[in-house]
């Protein structure tokens, strides 16, 4: 069975559950209770993006020009004992009709990503619940396959996953959960890409994670996760299988919230002439937040959200998960807030400090050394609130990477002017979306 024929078997058993859950949910539901209530949300950006040096390289800076229009739709099904969430938005991104240096014409980089997410839940019994979470993502954005990557890349590529999970809750303090997690890269053409050139290749994983969830008191709760995952590449040699343990202890307060967490992982490469890996992990995470907190941080996907008014500052140390192995060290950071109910703003920003174990290059100087990397990014935006869903905001922002390779340094000034038109429910009360390295 080749790679579509595997994504098709994938996508059509993620559409059956999805169906299936949805179907039994209603289905089962007591007579005495109320129906479902089913919920549609459009949205609608548009916007121009500014860029200094949009390939990202230490000379011939390429100045780039880019607009985006982005409809989404969002859509939930929510049932006495059943729950389903659609998010669907397409990013179309078009470029100014500018020569670079190689006589390219931007505007042969346009195209049209997708974002598509599902989260759906069914109540078993009074204590077992079964989830299916699903998303897909056609996208040049490298963090979308590694939030730890740093990777310098303009080529689409096409992400999927779909994870069945089970939670089962054992007192009313203690839950333990199951989770199964498929994921596919699928970087297209193989005659079109270099894997060593882009730092990684068409994969598929597989991830088992167990997770005991113990909350001693309301303001406390402590995680601990296993992990087993097994990656495979289609061209590249460092297969690997990991196990990771991780602990993991959040306090909250009225309007402040510690997380902390250590752990630690171990990478088995299957290839003979690569050594095994281990690593001590650990993060810190501090949030203060307007409204105040009323229990665990909720998420959508894998984006965090958050209040407007918010504090935010985390330190984490974690092996990336795609491509040549390295250590990272990333600090991030966010504080946003609303003035007088119309004027919102927003600085946030990241550093990370990415020690490879085994990519090597030349120095300045000619020498071949083992590369390391320190990259950052901050920005400042500003939106005004016309209407209560319509939004106009400006973003400015810079990115820089030091490297002790030679032609690896580069610089970035970026400006981003957006109009968004939002239904969404997290909005109308005062939630925003951060990044995905938040």
């Amino acid at each position: 069975m080749n790679t579509k024929q595997k994504l098709s078997c994938v996508w059509t058993l993620l559409a059956l559950c999805s169906f299936m859950t949805v179907l039994v949910g209603i289905s089962s539901e007591p007579l005495a209770v109320a129906g479902p209530s089913f919920t549609v949300e459009p949205s609608l950006t548009v916007g121009g993006r500014w860029e200094s040096n949009f390939y990202q390289t230490e000379e011939n800076e390429q100045e780039a020009y880019t607009y985006l229009v982005s409809p989404g739709i969002s859509a939930e099904l929510q049932g006495a004992r059943s729950s389903v969430l659609l998010n669907y938005m397409l990013e179309a991104h078009f470029y100014d009709e500018v020569e670079d240096e190689e006589g390219r014409s931007l505007s042969d980089l346009d195209y049209t990503g997708h974002q598509a997410s599902l989260a759906g839940a069914y109540d078993l019994t009074n204590r077992l619940t079964f989830g299916l979470d699903g998303s897909y993502y056609h996208t040049r954005y490298p963090t979308y396959y590694d939030r730890l990557s740093t990777q310098i890349w303009h080529q689409e590529y096409d992400v999927y996953r779909v994870a069945p999970k089970l939670f089962f809750d054992i007192t009313q303090r203690l839950t333990a959960g199951l989770t199964y997690q498929h994921s596919e890269i699928d970087l297209g053409s193989e005659d079109e890409i270099d894997p060593l050139e882009l730092d990684t290749d068409n994969t598929e994983e597989d991830l088992w994670e167990m997770t005991v969830s113990y909350t001693p008191q309301r303001s406390v709760t402590v995680d601990l996760d296993l992990q087993l995952a097994d990656l495979d590449y289609v061209d590249r040699a460092d297969d690997y299988e990991a196990q990771r343990i991780r602990l993991k202890v959040q306090k909250r307060l009225r309007r402040v919230a510690l997380d902390a967490g250590v752990g630690y992982e171990e990478r088995d490469y299957d290839a003979a002439g690569i050594e095994d890996e281990e690593l001590f992990t650990w993060r810190l995470g501090l949030t203060a937040q307007v409204p105040a907190l009323t229990g665990r941080p909720s998420y959508l996907g894998k984006i965090n959200i958050r209040p407007v008014d918010h504090v935010y500052f985390g330190v984490e140390r974690q092996f990336n998960n795609i491509g040549d192995l390295f250590t990272a060290t990333r600090f991030t950071g966010s504080v946003g807030s609303m003035w007088g109910g119309k004027l919102e703003s927003r600085i946030k920003g990241w550093y990370q400090i990415s020690d490879y174990e085994n990519q090597t290059g030349l120095t300045p100087e000619g020498d071949r050394t083992v590369r390391d990397i320190e990259t950052w990014d901050i920005s400042a935006s500003l939106g005004y609130h016309v209407l209560k869903n319509l939004v106009l905001s400006a973003t400015g922002g810079y990115r820089e990477q030091d490297s002790n390779l030679e032609n690896d340094d580069y610089t970035n000034t970026y400006g981003l002017i957006e109009c968004s038109f939002n239904f969404d429910s997290w909005k109308r009360g005062g939630f925003t979306n951060e990044a995905l390295y938040y």
